[in-house]
């Protein structure tokens, strides 16, 4: 039981690797779009959600 928990945690653990892999992908990619200081709040937003996470 335990080795199946620790599994899933793991790739749990994963998951949240490439999501949040993904999502500082997509707050780089504002930086060009936008600009900087609209690259500064998103910045931003992704620290919150990373400290949400």
């Amino acid at each position: 039981m335990q080795v199946i928990f620790s599994t899933s945690s793991l790739v749990l653990l994963f998951n949240r690797h490439v999501f949040l892999l993904l999502y500082s992908v997509i707050a780089f990619d504002f930086f060009f779009v936008f600009g900087e200081d609209d690259a500064l709040l998103s910045l931003w937003n992704y620290l919150g959600f990373v400290l949400w996470v």
